[in-house]
């Protein structure tokens, strides 16, 4: 049962606890949190017409991110911008990109490091446009995987939101039961 008002919990929150950190040493997910944030940054400079700086070995994801950026990108709505709801479900996320594709879809686009697809993404993805949707009307999702070569970047398109969101909703039901 939900008591009002709800603690607001972020979208990753409920699905962090399906990600299976234990194989991993820590200094190599230290490394992997210290180059990801430095590629958000140069990315989000990047979609603001900013200067871009890379460290921390993020240019060439940062190269892969603008060659796919000037190739499909006509406008960025939002950059790292927080979307919630915390009348219905009590969640907030922090969406990396909100653009106009050169197409006219709107896309709702997380940027990924890992090399390998997860299916957290697509729970994680679906929410983002749950909460951008009012905002921006009819979206689509996507996760963009960035080369860490500077190869150009994979678009995963996640086509059955609905369904993936009911799944995300299901987690946090579960997240909210055990942490109050």
């Amino acid at each position: 049962m939900l008591v009002w008002p709800m603690k607001m919990i972020r979208v990753t929150e409920p699905l962090s606890v399906y990600f299976d950190k234990s194989a991993m040493r820590p200094e190599v997910l230290e490394r992997a949190s210290i180059r990801g944030t430095a590629v958000h940054t140069a990315c989000a400079a990047y979609a603001r017409n900013l200067p871009v700086f890379t460290s921390n070995g993020s240019a060439p994801y940062f190269e892969s991110f603008r060659n796919w950026f000037d190739k499909y990108v006509r406008k960025a709505l939002f950059v790292e911008a927080e979307f919630s709801d915390p009348e219905c479900y009590g969640i907030i996320g922090h969406v990396d990109l909100v653009a106009e594709l050169t197409d006219g879809r709107v896309v709702v686009v997380d940027y990924k490091t890992p090399v390998a697809e997860s299916k957290l993404w697509a729970l994680q993805i679906s929410t983002y446009c749950h909460l951008v949707k009012p905002v921006v009307g009819k979206c689509d999702g996507m996760a963009l995987m960035l080369s860490g070569e500077g190869k150009p970047a994979k678009a995963i398109a996640y086509k059955y939101q609905a369904s993936d969101f009911a799944v995300f909703l299901a987690a946090l039901t579960v997240w909210r039961h055990i942490h109050g």
